[in-house]
């Protein structure tokens, strides 16, 4: 495959500066592929989706699917000490007004996991963070099941991605 993975900043990011992946899901990562490249065809004409399959090495990830390795209540004394007036919306924005644009510019989440990173990475190696996040819309009114909610891992470290391939969405 031509080229090569680039970890550019990009303000907003959940998870921070990394490269993301959809876990096991290339049909939402097709989705997604197609609604960025629409998006940015139009300032850069002649780009087309792609979707990538990747192995990942998990062995130094932020895992946010797990509280036993503590990384949740340690977000959460960051947050308390360095945050005062919130700059993105909450989850509650996807069903109030889900056409709103800053809906998903999530910097504040971008700047605590990226000072989050820095930390860490004095005591141990940190290669990628996967985390599970709810996005669409509700399947039903009360329902906690949203129709494109997904686990994303966030590659922070190129060594980390083992194999991969090109597949055409």
């Amino acid at each position: 495959m031509a080229g090569d993975f680039k970890l550019i900043p990009r303000e907003g990011s959940w998870l921070g500066t990394g490269f993301y992946l959809f876990y096991r899901a290339p049909g939402r990562a097709a989705e997604w592929a197609g609604r960025v490249t629409q998006r940015r065809s139009r300032g850069t004409p002649g780009i087309t989706a792609a979707v990538i399959e990747c192995e990942v090495d998990l062995a130094n990830t932020i895992n946010l699917l797990d509280s036993a390795d503590g990384h949740w209540d340690a977000l959460k004394r960051l947050a308390a000490n360095t945050m005062s007036t919130p700059r993105q919306l909450g989850p509650q924005a996807m069903v109030a007004d889900p056409s709103n644009p800053k809906l998903y510019r999530n910097v504040d989440d971008n700047d605590l996991v990226n000072a989050y990173v820095q930390i860490l990475r004095r005591q141990r190696p940190v290669a990628s963070i996967m985390a599970a996040f709810i996005e669409g819309t509700p399947v039903f009114s009360t329902s906690w099941l949203y129709d494109h909610s997904h686990l994303c891992i966030s590659v922070l470290e190129k060594d980390a991605i083992r194999k991969r391939k090109l597949i055409v969405p």
